[in-house]
Protein backbone atom coordinates (compact mmCIF):
# COMPACT_ATOMS: atom_id res chain seq x y z
CA UNK A 1 0.00 0.00 0.00
CA UNK A 2 2.91 2.30 1.00
CA UNK A 3 4.60 1.78 -2.58
CA UNK A 4 1.43 2.55 -4.66
CA UNK A 5 0.73 5.32 -2.69
CA UNK A 6 4.18 6.94 -3.30
CA UNK A 7 3.44 6.17 -6.96
CA UNK A 8 -0.12 7.61 -6.70
CA UNK A 9 1.41 10.41 -5.07
CA UNK A 10 2.17 11.94 -8.33
CA UNK A 11 -1.72 12.83 -9.34
CA UNK A 12 -3.11 15.46 -7.68
CA UNK A 13 -5.67 15.12 -4.74
CA UNK A 14 -9.43 14.17 -5.76
CA UNK A 15 -10.89 17.99 -5.84
CA UNK A 16 -12.92 20.03 -8.52
CA UNK A 17 -10.16 20.35 -11.16
CA UNK A 18 -8.40 16.94 -9.80
CA UNK A 19 -8.45 13.77 -11.61
CA UNK A 20 -11.81 11.73 -12.30
CA UNK A 21 -10.70 9.13 -10.78
CA UNK A 22 -8.39 8.47 -7.72
CA UNK A 23 -6.56 5.15 -7.78
CA UNK A 24 -5.46 5.20 -4.27
CA UNK A 25 -9.22 5.49 -3.13
CA UNK A 26 -10.14 2.06 -5.03
CA UNK A 27 -6.83 0.41 -4.15
CA UNK A 28 -7.88 0.63 -0.55
CA UNK A 29 -11.28 -0.57 -0.58
CA UNK A 30 -9.66 -3.81 -2.25
CA UNK A 31 -7.80 -4.01 -0.14
CA UNK A 32 -9.97 -4.09 2.46
CA UNK A 33 -12.34 -5.73 0.86
CA UNK A 34 -9.53 -8.66 0.77
CA UNK A 35 -7.98 -8.34 4.07
CA UNK A 36 -10.54 -6.83 6.14
CA UNK A 37 -9.83 -4.34 9.35
CA UNK A 38 -6.32 -5.71 9.99
CA UNK A 39 -5.01 -3.64 6.67
CA UNK A 40 -6.16 -0.76 8.46
CA UNK A 41 -2.50 0.52 9.34
CA UNK A 42 -1.16 -0.19 6.35
CA UNK A 43 -4.37 2.31 4.94
CA UNK A 44 -3.08 5.11 7.36
CA UNK A 45 0.80 4.72 6.41
CA UNK A 46 -0.52 4.92 2.33
CA UNK A 47 -3.13 7.69 2.68
CA UNK A 48 -0.75 10.18 4.80
CA UNK A 49 2.20 9.70 2.71
CA UNK A 50 0.00 10.59 -0.29
CA UNK A 51 -0.77 14.23 1.58
CA UNK A 52 2.66 14.48 2.95
CA UNK A 53 3.65 13.77 -0.33
CA UNK A 54 1.76 17.07 -1.70
CA UNK A 55 2.77 18.75 0.73
CA UNK A 56 0.39 18.96 3.78
CA UNK A 57 1.51 19.53 7.07
CA UNK A 58 2.00 16.19 8.56
CA UNK A 59 -0.72 16.94 11.50
CA UNK A 60 -3.29 17.48 8.40
CA UNK A 61 -2.18 14.90 6.43
CA UNK A 62 -2.37 12.26 9.29
CA UNK A 63 -5.68 13.28 9.64
CA UNK A 64 -6.61 12.90 6.18
CA UNK A 65 -4.98 9.49 6.17
CA UNK A 66 -6.98 8.57 9.46
CA UNK A 67 -10.34 9.75 7.26
CA UNK A 68 -9.72 7.85 4.18
CA UNK A 69 -8.44 4.58 5.90
CA UNK A 70 -11.67 5.15 7.80
CA UNK A 71 -14.01 5.36 4.75
CA UNK A 72 -12.62 2.43 3.23
CA UNK A 73 -12.58 -0.03 6.04
CA UNK A 74 -16.22 0.97 7.13
CA UNK A 75 -17.23 0.58 3.16
CA UNK A 76 -15.55 -2.80 3.29
CA UNK A 77 -17.39 -3.52 6.67
CA UNK A 78 -20.78 -3.31 5.26
CA UNK A 79 -19.87 -4.71 2.14
CA UNK A 80 -18.78 -8.13 3.76
CA UNK A 81 -22.27 -8.07 6.21
CA UNK A 82 -24.38 -6.92 3.44
CA UNK A 83 -22.99 -9.22 0.20
CA UNK A 84 -19.99 -12.06 0.76
CA UNK A 85 -17.39 -9.66 0.98
CA UNK A 86 -14.76 -10.00 -1.89
CA UNK A 87 -17.42 -12.11 -3.59
CA UNK A 88 -19.54 -9.27 -3.85
CA UNK A 89 -19.05 -8.76 -7.56
CA UNK A 90 -19.83 -12.81 -8.19
CA UNK A 91 -23.81 -11.64 -8.08
CA UNK A 92 -25.59 -8.90 -9.94
CA UNK A 93 -27.63 -7.60 -7.05
CA UNK A 94 -24.80 -7.53 -4.33
CA UNK A 95 -22.78 -5.52 -6.53
CA UNK A 96 -25.62 -2.81 -6.82
CA UNK A 97 -25.37 -3.16 -2.94
CA UNK A 98 -21.57 -2.24 -3.23
CA UNK A 99 -21.63 0.52 -5.50
CA UNK A 100 -25.26 1.69 -3.11
CA UNK A 101 -22.58 1.58 -0.40
CA UNK A 102 -19.53 3.16 -1.97
CA UNK A 103 -21.85 6.03 -3.00
CA UNK A 104 -23.95 6.74 -0.04
CA UNK A 105 -20.97 5.67 2.71
CA UNK A 106 -17.81 5.30 2.11
CA UNK A 107 -16.98 8.06 -0.54
CA UNK A 108 -19.21 10.70 1.66
CA UNK A 109 -17.51 9.75 4.62
CA UNK A 110 -14.41 10.21 2.22
CA UNK A 111 -15.21 13.46 0.88
CA UNK A 112 -16.50 15.35 4.47
CA UNK A 113 -13.09 14.02 6.13
CA UNK A 114 -10.94 14.95 3.13
CA UNK A 115 -12.60 18.41 2.76
CA UNK A 116 -12.20 18.99 6.50
CA UNK A 117 -8.93 18.02 6.64
CA UNK A 118 -7.37 19.52 3.35
CA UNK A 119 -9.26 22.50 3.26
CA UNK A 120 -7.31 24.24 0.85
CA UNK A 121 -8.10 22.16 -1.89
CA UNK A 122 -11.90 22.11 -0.76
CA UNK A 123 -14.68 24.83 -2.36
CA UNK A 124 -17.50 23.28 0.25
CA UNK A 125 -18.36 20.97 3.08
CA UNK A 126 -19.24 17.86 0.74
CA UNK A 127 -16.79 18.40 -2.03
CA UNK A 128 -18.54 16.74 -5.72
CA UNK A 129 -15.28 16.38 -6.75
CA UNK A 130 -13.72 14.06 -3.86
CA UNK A 131 -17.32 12.39 -4.03
CA UNK A 132 -16.78 11.62 -8.14
CA UNK A 133 -12.97 10.60 -7.84
CA UNK A 134 -13.92 8.10 -4.60
CA UNK A 135 -16.61 6.72 -6.31
CA UNK A 136 -15.34 5.95 -9.81
CA UNK A 137 -12.13 4.63 -8.38
CA UNK A 138 -14.34 2.16 -5.87
CA UNK A 139 -16.08 1.21 -8.76
CA UNK A 140 -13.74 0.93 -11.71
CA UNK A 141 -9.92 0.30 -9.82
CA UNK A 142 -11.33 -2.39 -7.20
CA UNK A 143 -13.64 -4.71 -8.82
CA UNK A 144 -10.54 -5.80 -11.10
CA UNK A 145 -7.74 -5.52 -8.17
CA UNK A 146 -10.41 -8.04 -6.06
CA UNK A 147 -11.25 -10.65 -8.82
CA UNK A 148 -7.86 -10.63 -10.56
CA UNK A 149 -6.61 -11.56 -6.50
CA UNK A 150 -8.43 -14.02 -5.76
CA UNK A 151 -8.39 -15.88 -9.36
CA UNK A 152 -4.76 -14.69 -10.63
CA UNK A 153 -4.75 -17.53 -13.19
CA UNK A 154 -5.31 -16.57 -16.99
CA UNK A 155 -7.35 -19.41 -17.98
CA UNK A 156 -7.48 -20.23 -21.84
CA UNK A 157 -10.10 -22.54 -21.98
CA UNK A 158 -11.72 -23.12 -25.14
CA UNK A 159 -15.00 -21.67 -23.66
CA UNK A 160 -16.90 -21.33 -20.45
CA UNK A 161 -17.84 -24.33 -18.95
CA UNK A 162 -16.05 -26.80 -21.49
CA UNK A 163 -14.79 -29.87 -19.26
CA UNK A 164 -11.69 -30.62 -21.71
CA UNK A 165 -8.97 -28.92 -20.29
CA UNK A 166 -7.16 -25.77 -21.28
CA UNK A 167 -4.73 -25.87 -24.10
CA UNK A 168 -1.33 -25.61 -23.19
CA UNK A 169 1.82 -23.80 -24.79
CA UNK A 170 1.77 -22.08 -28.07
CA UNK A 171 -1.68 -23.61 -28.98
CA UNK A 172 -3.31 -21.84 -26.13
CA UNK A 173 -2.12 -18.27 -27.42
CA UNK A 174 -3.46 -18.84 -31.07
CA UNK A 175 -6.98 -20.65 -29.76
CA UNK A 176 -9.90 -19.17 -30.89
CA UNK A 177 -10.63 -18.28 -27.63
CA UNK A 178 -7.22 -16.53 -27.05
CA UNK A 179 -7.40 -14.61 -30.66
CA UNK A 180 -11.01 -13.51 -29.51
CA UNK A 181 -9.18 -12.53 -26.35
CA UNK A 182 -6.80 -10.49 -28.05
CA UNK A 183 -9.51 -9.23 -30.28
CA UNK A 184 -11.43 -7.86 -27.03
CA UNK A 185 -8.19 -6.43 -25.78
CA UNK A 186 -7.05 -4.42 -28.81
CA UNK A 187 -10.63 -3.19 -29.34
CA UNK A 188 -10.68 -1.93 -25.26
CA UNK A 189 -6.95 -0.05 -25.66
CA UNK A 190 -8.86 1.73 -28.93
CA UNK A 191 -11.30 2.86 -26.81
CA UNK A 192 -9.06 3.65 -23.59
CA UNK A 193 -7.82 5.49 -26.21
CA UNK A 194 -10.70 7.28 -27.58
CA UNK A 195 -11.59 8.47 -24.40
CA UNK A 196 -8.08 9.59 -23.21
CA UNK A 197 -8.47 11.64 -26.18
CA UNK A 198 -12.25 13.27 -25.36
CA UNK A 199 -11.24 14.08 -21.84
CA UNK A 200 -13.53 17.05 -20.59
CA UNK A 201 -16.69 17.38 -22.01
CA UNK A 202 -18.29 14.15 -24.40
CA UNK A 203 -20.23 16.41 -26.91
CA UNK A 204 -17.41 18.51 -28.75
CA UNK A 205 -17.61 21.92 -29.03
CA UNK A 206 -19.47 23.46 -31.44
CA UNK A 207 -16.36 25.21 -33.60
CA UNK A 208 -15.37 21.56 -34.12
CA UNK A 209 -18.62 20.18 -34.58
CA UNK A 210 -18.06 20.73 -38.33
CA UNK A 211 -15.08 18.82 -38.29
CA UNK A 212 -16.53 15.15 -39.37
CA UNK A 213 -13.61 13.33 -37.73
CA UNK A 214 -14.09 15.30 -34.39
CA UNK A 215 -17.71 14.14 -34.36
CA UNK A 216 -17.26 10.49 -35.43
CA UNK A 217 -14.49 9.85 -32.66
CA UNK A 218 -16.30 11.69 -30.41
CA UNK A 219 -19.26 9.13 -31.06
CA UNK A 220 -17.44 5.93 -31.05
CA UNK A 221 -15.73 7.26 -27.21
CA UNK A 222 -19.48 7.71 -25.86
CA UNK A 223 -20.56 4.23 -27.43
CA UNK A 224 -18.08 1.94 -27.62
CA UNK A 225 -17.55 1.21 -24.02
CA UNK A 226 -21.08 -0.08 -23.81
CA UNK A 227 -20.32 -3.20 -26.41
CA UNK A 228 -17.00 -4.03 -25.13
CA UNK A 229 -18.22 -4.57 -22.14
CA UNK A 230 -21.42 -6.68 -22.70
CA UNK A 231 -18.91 -8.57 -24.83
CA UNK A 232 -16.65 -9.30 -22.04
CA UNK A 233 -19.60 -10.13 -19.48
CA UNK A 234 -20.99 -12.47 -22.15
CA UNK A 235 -17.73 -14.62 -23.36
CA UNK A 236 -15.36 -14.33 -20.47
CA UNK A 237 -16.68 -13.18 -17.29
CA UNK A 238 -16.65 -10.91 -14.42
CA UNK A 239 -12.85 -10.78 -14.10
CA UNK A 240 -12.26 -9.42 -18.20
CA UNK A 241 -15.15 -7.12 -17.88
CA UNK A 242 -13.56 -5.81 -14.32
CA UNK A 243 -10.48 -5.61 -16.82
CA UNK A 244 -11.64 -3.67 -19.91
CA UNK A 245 -13.53 -0.95 -17.14
CA UNK A 246 -9.63 -0.63 -15.19
CA UNK A 247 -8.60 0.28 -19.19
CA UNK A 248 -11.27 3.15 -19.16
CA UNK A 249 -10.11 3.97 -15.61
CA UNK A 250 -6.76 4.54 -17.12
CA UNK A 251 -7.86 6.69 -19.71
CA UNK A 252 -10.04 8.88 -17.45
CA UNK A 253 -7.48 9.45 -14.59
CA UNK A 254 -6.01 12.42 -16.11
CA UNK A 255 -8.68 15.43 -17.04
CA UNK A 256 -8.29 18.94 -18.20
CA UNK A 257 -8.07 21.98 -15.72
CA UNK A 258 -11.63 22.39 -15.35
CA UNK A 259 -12.09 18.83 -14.36
CA UNK A 260 -14.51 16.20 -15.54
CA UNK A 261 -17.87 17.42 -16.94
CA UNK A 262 -20.91 15.72 -15.13
CA UNK A 263 -21.61 14.14 -18.64
CA UNK A 264 -18.62 12.58 -18.44
CA UNK A 265 -19.38 11.10 -14.62
CA UNK A 266 -22.71 10.10 -15.66
CA UNK A 267 -20.94 8.21 -18.26
CA UNK A 268 -18.26 6.26 -16.18
CA UNK A 269 -21.04 5.49 -13.74
CA UNK A 270 -23.28 3.96 -16.41
CA UNK A 271 -20.74 2.11 -17.32
CA UNK A 272 -19.23 0.74 -14.67
CA UNK A 273 -22.58 -0.57 -12.69
CA UNK A 274 -24.07 -1.72 -16.49
CA UNK A 275 -20.74 -3.71 -17.36
CA UNK A 276 -20.57 -5.03 -13.35
CA UNK A 277 -23.83 -6.11 -12.80
CA UNK A 278 -24.21 -7.94 -16.15
CA UNK A 279 -20.58 -10.09 -15.80
CA UNK A 280 -21.67 -11.16 -12.35
CA UNK A 281 -25.25 -11.70 -13.24
CA UNK A 282 -24.27 -13.82 -16.35
CA UNK A 283 -21.39 -15.68 -14.07
CA UNK A 284 -24.23 -16.21 -11.57
CA UNK A 285 -26.15 -18.01 -14.57
CA UNK A 286 -23.23 -20.17 -15.84
CA UNK A 287 -22.59 -21.27 -12.10
CA UNK A 288 -26.15 -22.56 -11.56
CA UNK A 289 -26.04 -24.15 -15.55
CA UNK A 290 -22.86 -26.03 -14.22
CA UNK A 291 -24.18 -27.18 -11.05
CA UNK A 292 -27.36 -28.48 -12.69
CA UNK A 293 -25.36 -29.59 -15.33
CA UNK A 294 -23.16 -31.80 -12.62
CA UNK A 295 -25.71 -32.76 -10.64
CA UNK A 296 -27.15 -34.47 -13.95
CA UNK A 297 -24.65 -36.36 -14.53
CA UNK A 298 -23.06 -36.80 -11.30
CA UNK A 299 -23.73 -39.62 -8.63
CA UNK A 300 -25.10 -37.76 -5.24
CA UNK A 301 -22.99 -40.57 -3.00
CA UNK A 302 -19.59 -41.09 -4.36
CA UNK A 303 -19.16 -38.49 -6.87
CA UNK A 304 -18.66 -40.45 -9.94
CA UNK A 305 -20.14 -40.15 -12.83
CA UNK A 306 -23.82 -41.49 -12.99
CA UNK A 307 -25.77 -44.12 -15.74
CA UNK A 308 -26.66 -41.57 -18.14
CA UNK A 309 -23.56 -39.80 -18.12
CA UNK A 310 -21.48 -43.45 -18.67
CA UNK A 311 -24.00 -44.25 -21.53
CA UNK A 312 -23.38 -40.93 -23.39
CA UNK A 313 -19.69 -41.34 -22.91
CA UNK A 314 -19.69 -44.71 -24.49
CA UNK A 315 -21.69 -43.53 -27.34
CA UNK A 316 -19.25 -40.91 -27.98
CA UNK A 317 -16.68 -43.38 -27.89
CA UNK A 318 -18.42 -45.67 -30.21
CA UNK A 319 -18.53 -42.50 -32.79
CA UNK A 320 -14.95 -41.92 -32.02
CA UNK A 321 -13.73 -45.17 -32.83
CA UNK A 322 -15.73 -45.67 -36.02
CA UNK A 323 -13.44 -42.70 -37.26
CA UNK A 324 -10.38 -43.69 -35.99
CA UNK A 325 -10.60 -47.16 -35.02
CA UNK A 326 -9.11 -46.98 -31.69
CA UNK A 327 -10.96 -49.75 -29.38
CA UNK A 328 -11.79 -48.72 -26.02
CA UNK A 329 -12.85 -51.90 -23.44
CA UNK A 330 -14.96 -51.06 -20.40
CA UNK A 331 -15.06 -53.01 -17.06
CA UNK A 332 -18.55 -53.79 -14.78
CA UNK A 333 -17.95 -54.27 -11.14
CA UNK A 334 -20.95 -55.29 -8.90
CA UNK A 335 -20.07 -55.48 -4.71
CA UNK A 336 -20.19 -58.72 -3.25
CA UNK A 337 -22.88 -58.44 -0.20
CA UNK A 338 -23.93 -55.82 0.01
CA UNK A 339 -27.26 -56.64 1.17
CA UNK A 340 -25.80 -58.46 4.31
CA UNK A 341 -23.74 -55.74 4.93
CA UNK A 342 -27.01 -53.48 5.13
CA UNK A 343 -28.92 -55.67 6.87
CA UNK A 344 -25.99 -56.40 9.28
CA UNK A 345 -24.44 -53.30 10.20
CA UNK A 346 -26.64 -50.92 8.51
CA UNK A 347 -27.41 -48.72 5.41
CA UNK A 348 -24.97 -46.23 6.72
CA UNK A 349 -21.80 -48.45 6.66
CA UNK A 350 -23.55 -49.78 3.21
CA UNK A 351 -22.76 -46.28 1.67
CA UNK A 352 -19.74 -46.12 3.26
CA UNK A 353 -18.75 -49.40 1.40
CA UNK A 354 -19.76 -47.34 -2.07
CA UNK A 355 -17.77 -45.01 -0.89
CA UNK A 356 -15.04 -46.69 -0.26
CA UNK A 357 -15.35 -48.97 -3.85
CA UNK A 358 -15.08 -45.15 -5.29
CA UNK A 359 -12.44 -44.66 -3.92
CA UNK A 360 -10.22 -47.36 -4.50
CA UNK A 361 -11.46 -47.23 -8.24
CA UNK A 362 -10.29 -43.71 -8.08
CA UNK A 363 -6.67 -44.75 -6.63
CA UNK A 364 -6.39 -47.81 -9.64
CA UNK A 365 -7.82 -45.72 -12.72
CA UNK A 366 -6.12 -43.58 -14.82
CA UNK A 367 -6.86 -39.58 -15.59
CA UNK A 368 -8.49 -40.12 -18.80
CA UNK A 369 -10.54 -43.50 -17.62
CA UNK A 370 -14.30 -42.65 -16.91
CA UNK A 371 -15.46 -44.01 -13.32
CA UNK A 372 -19.23 -44.59 -13.24
CA UNK A 373 -21.84 -45.57 -10.50
CA UNK A 374 -23.75 -47.83 -12.50
CA UNK A 375 -26.38 -49.11 -10.53
CA UNK A 376 -26.96 -49.32 -6.86
CA UNK A 377 -24.09 -51.82 -5.97
CA UNK A 378 -22.36 -51.45 -10.01
CA UNK A 379 -19.45 -49.69 -10.77
CA UNK A 380 -18.43 -49.39 -14.48
CA UNK A 381 -15.13 -48.25 -15.98
CA UNK A 382 -14.48 -47.03 -19.34
CA UNK A 383 -11.17 -47.32 -20.79
CA UNK A 384 -10.32 -45.50 -23.83
CA UNK A 385 -7.87 -46.97 -26.44
CA UNK A 386 -7.59 -50.44 -24.18
CA UNK A 387 -7.74 -53.66 -25.83
CA UNK A 388 -8.64 -56.96 -23.66
CA UNK A 389 -5.48 -57.42 -22.23
CA UNK A 390 -5.20 -53.99 -20.92
CA UNK A 391 -8.90 -54.42 -19.45
CA UNK A 392 -7.91 -57.56 -17.35
CA UNK A 393 -4.41 -55.66 -16.12
CA UNK A 394 -6.51 -52.63 -15.36
CA UNK A 395 -9.06 -55.01 -13.42
CA UNK A 396 -5.90 -56.73 -11.51
CA UNK A 397 -5.06 -53.20 -10.31
CA UNK A 398 -8.48 -52.40 -9.36
CA UNK A 399 -9.00 -55.86 -7.06
CA UNK A 400 -5.12 -54.85 -5.81
CA UNK A 401 -6.24 -51.32 -4.33
CA UNK A 402 -9.76 -53.14 -2.65
CA UNK A 403 -7.43 -55.31 -0.77
CA UNK A 404 -4.97 -52.78 0.09
CA UNK A 405 -8.28 -51.44 1.94
CA UNK A 406 -8.31 -52.53 5.44
CA UNK A 407 -11.16 -51.21 6.80
CA UNK A 408 -14.20 -52.98 7.88
CA UNK A 409 -16.09 -54.95 6.64
CA UNK A 410 -14.07 -55.62 3.80
CA UNK A 411 -14.57 -54.68 -0.18
CA UNK A 412 -14.59 -57.39 -2.64
CA UNK A 413 -16.62 -57.31 -6.65
CA UNK A 414 -17.04 -59.55 -9.32
CA UNK A 415 -16.04 -58.17 -12.71
CA UNK A 416 -16.92 -58.17 -16.08
CA UNK A 417 -15.40 -56.98 -19.39
CA UNK A 418 -16.53 -55.66 -22.62
CA UNK A 419 -14.34 -54.39 -25.27
CA UNK A 420 -15.26 -52.26 -28.64
CA UNK A 421 -15.83 -53.51 -31.10
CA UNK A 422 -15.44 -57.01 -30.39
CA UNK A 423 -17.86 -57.59 -27.97
CA UNK A 424 -20.71 -55.38 -29.66
CA UNK A 425 -21.84 -52.29 -31.80
CA UNK A 426 -23.42 -50.49 -28.99
CA UNK A 427 -23.75 -49.30 -25.56
CA UNK A 428 -26.34 -51.95 -24.61
CA UNK A 429 -24.73 -54.69 -26.30
CA UNK A 430 -21.68 -53.96 -24.10
CA UNK A 431 -23.15 -53.56 -21.01
CA UNK A 432 -25.25 -56.91 -21.42
CA UNK A 433 -21.69 -58.70 -22.85
CA UNK A 434 -19.85 -57.51 -19.33
CA UNK A 435 -23.62 -57.60 -17.46
CA UNK A 436 -23.03 -61.59 -18.58
CA UNK A 437 -18.98 -62.40 -17.79
CA UNK A 438 -20.36 -60.55 -14.12
CA UNK A 439 -22.60 -62.86 -13.42
CA UNK A 440 -20.92 -65.90 -14.71
CA UNK A 441 -17.63 -64.40 -12.68
CA UNK A 442 -20.02 -64.05 -9.54
CA UNK A 443 -21.77 -68.19 -9.84
CA UNK A 444 -18.70 -69.33 -10.35
CA UNK A 445 -17.61 -67.69 -7.17
CA UNK A 446 -20.55 -69.49 -4.86
CA UNK A 447 -19.92 -72.46 -6.67
CA UNK A 448 -16.52 -73.11 -5.30
CA UNK A 449 -17.15 -71.53 -1.89
CA UNK A 450 -16.61 -73.94 0.60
Amino acid sequence: MVILAVAAGALPLPTETGPAVWWLAGVGMAAALLEGPRVAPALIVAFTAVGVWHGVPFRDALGFGLGQSLAAVVGAWLTRRLTHGSHAFDNGPYVLVYAVIVALVSAPLASVTGVSTLASTSVGVLDFGFWRSVTLSCLMVTPALVLWSLKPRLSLRRRVGDRRGALRGWRGWISPRALEAWALALLAIGATVLLARSAGPMTPPAAASADWTVSALSMLARVLPFPLLLWAALRFGARETATVLLGFAVATTGTADDGPSVERVVFLLSAGLTGLTAAAAIDQRNRADTKLHRLAVTDPLTGLANYRHLTDSVDRHIRRTKETGQPFALILLDVNKLKLVNDQFGHNVGSRLLVRMAEALRASCRVTDLIARYGGDEFAVLLPGCNEDAARAQATRVSEAMAADTSQPPISASLGIAVYPRDGGSCDELLDRADGELYSMKRSSKTNAP
